[in-house]
């Protein structure tokens, strides 16, 4: 036990450490989100998670421990996915390690927050409770609820639906009154409610359980499932008037068996109710409707029949491994089912997928490797913060270990230019971004990142390029750094910090032009009065500056100074490169001979004057910064200057003597 801790220790410490480097590569659709963690979790089957109106979670299943401490087919976990111990179930029920025999199959709470639970068990915390029972929200027994001894269970309750009345549908297969019948309806206390008499009796003692039950808005109630009517028809979905008598005008699903012994077809297990009245269904069948066999998931009009303009293609395949076992409606169209399936249409997707409001697969909904091959998801449900928790009888979701429950992230952000590009290297534009889904809740102090891929598209090192504090949709001011190397495949994204979820790639692939530096002979001499303009360089639009990187600029009729350092960049197609090409000013060349001997400058290092002195006429006298500023100059026709040195910094300066048509530069020091 203790080398178990220990390991979990570091695991946690190890995850820690991963999430605190690469936060923001989680949180992308489809993906988990690592706020969640149960660490060992249940130890065996979920086959319910009820979120709550609190942020936390009921289970229910034929688990033994949560995550080590004693939880017998029941429990109650926070919002990040440890246990919530003030819950406290007694010994649940009497579940058998490792079997799903005994077991809780459904769980709703109440309004008042009493909590009601269905399945298969005997008793609840030792007291005799067959099939269903309900709990106050500490987890004690509520001893004011009996379910009606009339309703003898035969293979458990499935599961129930809640009336605003405070009535309760159960579905299942049980002998009421003596009549096998797979639907009631109880009172509020757990006692039958008279007024209700389903219609649908079994035909006989097998293929007969109802697994799904849903109170629409009129009051009506829809019935799914499987169960035989007559000796080689099943019932696999029909809807009930209020009283529990058929509704007429609803065409059933029903599949009539050729085959002897008699084949059910399946049964479907999931329901869900489109606002425009449609049905989803999903389980496991191969049904025939008319000519067109459908298997699994399948679109009804409110009718009954089948919607031929949802388009699933082979769903999730024939094979009798393969379960929808829970339907999720997003608000713009789009469905989330889960299950145990390997592929949907025939595309590699295990036990969890996203399809469009037409049926066809959305692939920006990216599981990986998902669920092991049939490892089941049996209940999924939306969560207050938009995502979904799953849970079932897997033990890892696309390569990360996440113990039959685990939370996956249902929101993006989207991003999309200010303008079309191609841009500069350099270059600053406006990203616009969007929280899908557009309700999507942002902490205050978020950060919305705006990051840039490599040349490839990969975010592998994502750059960043600009930030906004915000909770809302809006736009971000972005620069490409002036470094990024030329490419036809970059990408956009924005991430946010708080939650942390990494958005959507833009749609297009951007192009960056990059400029490389113009040519030149690094150091170059010159002749007096030279300018840059006439340095050797090969390239276009040639600026030139007196650093490497940022700097100052410096027009082309600046006046080269020997030993000078200047840096030229080329402007091509509009983008300026990054690079700058460097050239030393050498040696100053002069159109005639200048006796160097015959000058004499001193003292040098100067304090307030400097006296210069030549062997023939001196016509000027400059004083320059080392960056070719001038900052003193004299005309003169004497072979002798005396200049004032007082307006000068401390430092070291260029001093140009002219004579006649020959020149000279000297450095000297100011005190």
């Amino acid at each position: 036990m203790m080398r178990k801790k220990l390991q979990r220790t570091f695991q946690s410490l190890l995850l820690f450490a991963l999430l605190s480097i690469t936060a923001t590569s989680y949180s992308q659709i489809g993906s988990l989100n690592p706020s969640f963690d149960p660490d060992d979790g249940p130890d065996f089957q979920v086959n319910a998670a009820l979120p709550l109106p609190d942020g936390k979670i009921m289970i229910g299943g034929s688990f033994s421990e949560y995550n080590t401490v004693s939880r017998n087919g029941i429990a109650r976990i926070n919002a990040d996915g440890t246990l919530d111990a003030t819950f406290d179930p007694g010994t649940g029920i009497p579940v058998i390690v490792g079997r799903n025999e005994i077991k809780i199959d459904d769980i709703k709470v109440q309004a008042d927050g009493k909590i009601v639970i269905a399945g298969i068990f005997d008793t609840y915390s030792t007291v005799a409770k067959k099939d269903m029972a309900r709990l106050n929200a500490d987890g004690s027994l509520d001893a004011s609820f009996t379910l009606d001894a009339r309703i003898a269970t035969y293979i458990g309750i499935r599961t129930i639906a809640l009336q605003p009345d405070g009535k309760i549908i159960v579905t299942g297969s049980f002998n009421l009154n003596g009549t096998r019948k797979s639907v009631a309806r109880l009172n509020a206390d757990g006692s039958l409610d008279e007024t209700f008499s389903s219609y649908i009796t079994p035909y006989g003692l097998t293929n007969n359980e109802m697994y799904r039950s849903l109170v629409m808005p009129d009051g009506k109630i829809l019935i799914a499932g499987t169960c035989q009517i007559t000796a080689n028809t099943f019932l696999l979905l029909t809807k009930l008037n209020p009283d529990g008598s058929r509704d007429t005008s609803f065409t059933p699903v029903t599949h009539t068996s050729p085959t002897t012994p008699v084949s059910s077809g399946g049964a479907i297990t999931s329901l869900t109710l489109l606002p425009d009245g449609k049905i989803l269904a999903g389980g496991g069948f191969n049904v025939l409707f008319g000519t067109v066999q459908k298997n699994n998931f399948i679109r009804l009009n409110a009718n009954g029949t089948l919607d031929t303009t949802f388009t699933t293609g082979t769903s999730t395949g024939a094979s009798p491994l393969n379960r929808v076992y829970s339907i999720l409606l997003q608000a713009d169209g789009k469905i989330v089912i889960a299950g145990a399936f390997n592929t949907y249409n025939g595309v590699a997707r295990k036990g969890l997928a996203r399809l469009n409001a037409t049926g066809t697969l959305d692939n920006s909904f990216a599981v990986g490797t998902g669920f092991a091959d049939y490892t089941a998801a049996y209940t999924a449900s939306w969560l207050a913060d938009g995502d979904v928790i799953v849970a079932g009888l897997f033990t890892m979701y696309n390569g990360t270990t996440r113990n039959r429950i685990a939370k996956i992230s249902l929101k993006t952000i989207t991003a999309s230019p200010s303008e079309a590009g191609p841009f500069c290297a350099g270059a600053a534009f406006n990203v616009n971004y969007a929280r899908v889904p557009a309700d999507t809740a942002f902490n205050a102090g978020n950060i919305f990142t705006a990051q840039l891929s490599n040349a490839a598209g990969s975010f592998a090192n994502p750059v960043n390029i600009g930030t906004l504090a915000s909770t809302i949709d809006g736009t971000i001011s972005v620069t490409i750094p002036r470094n990024t190397v030329a490419g036809t495949g970059y990408q956009i994204r924005v991430v946010s910090s708080s939650p942390v979820i990494t958005g959507d790639k833009n749609a297009t692939a951007i192009v960056i032009k990059a400029t490389i530096a113009p040519t030149g002979t690094a150091t170059q001499d010159f002749t007096p009065g030279q300018t840059l303009a006439d340095f050797t360089v090969s390239g276009q639009n040639i600026i030139w500056y007196d650093a490497a990187t940022g700097g100052n600029v410096l027009p082309p009729t600046h006046v080269i100074q020997e030993g000078v350092v200047y840096y030229a960049s080329q402007t091509v197609d509009g983008c300026e490169s990054f690079e700058r090409l460097e050239i030393t000013a050498g040696e100053e060349l002069s159109t005639g001979t200048f006796n160097r001997n015959a000058l004499k400058y001193y003292p040098n290092p100067a304090d307030s004057f400097l006296n210069v002195a030549y062997s023939d006429v001196i016509s000027s006298v400059e004083i320059y910064s080392l960056l070719g500023q001038k900052l003193v100059a004299i005309k003169t026709d004497s072979s002798t200057v005396k200049m004032n040195l007082e307006g000068l910094n401390s430092g070291m300066y260029l001093l140009k003597i002219t004579s006649g048509n020959t020149a000279e530069t000297v450095r000297i020091v100011k005190k």
